[in-house]
């Protein structure tokens, strides 16, 4: 693979002085005249047949070894919805190449707003348009921005944070990861609005293949005995938040995050959003920017009507909000798949409907 150390070698056994020449291509290589050829962190260029000639004071003309040839294979760009499927469900959803040999790459916009570890290594999480996982670095100052594009190599890995790539190009066991900060800014997904019981009503492998390492959003957060509270400057913290049925989950706050540590919790939010953290059944919301705990209720969004001839066009402003109906105004309420501003409706044979914009 790019990245790796590779050594061709030669024994000779004969009398005098031995020389060695070593070819790429048929083409010498300048200065490489021990029985040892080494090439480090090959590249695709390096693909070739290499071969030795070996001569000495008694057979001038000397010996020429047959070609090695040498392959030089480049990650496999994937997405991360396919990293998400090279899981065990009966081994915690751990990954099953283990230990972790293969490189993957992937493309995707940072999501978190902050390093989730300590100072030396780098956690953060990366979503493309199927899914999201998180991205670790060892030894490494790697601190992309919120919403930074980054092209990550890696070995599938699985910790606490949940699946994961793990790069370490200083490490000798996979000197063929890397990541790279594009220098392109994505606007960040939209959080997938997840109920508190998630993984009873969605069920867990969805979760762990779906869901898990992506923007998620709570909404209807009560703090209880949390609130007041001051988040931890020195240790990560994880706390039980409930909605108004009693149903519970778990925030998570990493303390090296300045913007979100010594902040004092509400006893309400709206809305609280962070990356999915966790694996298999241990699942909390990882927040990583204090705003993303919303304590201000949204703004009502106008929703025109225009009906003629028995068809109602729907209209509104914020593409962030979705359109919803029911045959009662109680409720319950369900969104109109592909439903948006400029949704029409015909009503000459439909029953009496209620509709309403909602913010997931």
């Amino acid at each position: 693979g790019v990245g790796v150390t590779v050594i061709f070698s030669t024994t000779v056994s004969s009398p005098g002085n031995v020389s060695y020449t070593w070819y790429s291509n048929n083409v010498v290589i300048a200065g490489q005249i021990a029985s040892t050829l080494e090439l480090d962190n090959v590249q695709t260029n390096f693909a070739a047949s290499y071969k030795v000639a070996v001569t000495n004071d008694v057979v001038p003309n000397g010996i020429v070894s047959t070609n090695a040839v040498l392959t030089v294979l480049t990650p496999q760009q994937v997405t991360i919805a396919y990293l998400r499927t090279l899981v065990d469900p009966l081994n915690g959803y751990l990954p099953t190449n283990s230990p972790p040999t293969i490189a993957y790459q992937v493309t995707g916009t940072v999501t978190t707003f902050t390093n989730l570890t300590t100072g030396t290594t780098s956690s953060y999480y990366l979503q493309d348009g199927t899914a999201g996982i998180n991205i670790f670095v060892t030894g490494a100052t790697f601190r992309p921005a919120q919403g930074d594009v980054v092209t990550f190599i890696g070995v599938l890995s699985g910790f606490t944070s949940g699946l994961e790539l793990y790069a370490d190009s200083a490490d000798t066991s996979f000197p063929y990861t890397s990541y790279t900060d594009t220098g392109t800014t994505n606007a960040l997904p939209a959080p997938i609005s997840i109920p508190f019981n998630v993984i009873s009503t969605a069920g867990l492998n969805f979760v762990n293949t779906n869901i898990a390492g992506s923007l998620v959003k709570l909404t209807g957060v009560y703090f209880g005995t949390n609130a007041g509270t001051t988040i931890s400057t020195t240790a990560n913290e994880t706390i039980t938040v409930t909605n108004s049925s009693g149903q519970s989950f778990n925030l998570f706050f990493a303390f090296l995050d300045q913007n979100t540590a010594g902040q004092t919790l509400p006893s309400y939010a709206y809305s609280v959003s962070g990356a999915m953290y966790g694996m298999n059944t241990n699942f909390s919301v990882a927040v990583t920017r204090f705003a993303d705990i919303v304590t201000t209720a949204p703004s009502p969004i106008p929703l025109s009507l225009v009906y003629s001839g028995g068809i109602l066009t729907f209209n509104w402003s914020d593409a962030s909000f979705v359109l919803q109906s029911s045959t009662n105004v109680v409720g319950p309420y369900t969104t109109i798949s592909g439903a948006n501003n400029g949704f029409t409706t015909n009503t000459t044979s439909a029953p009496a409907m209620f509709f309403r914009l909602y913010h997931p």
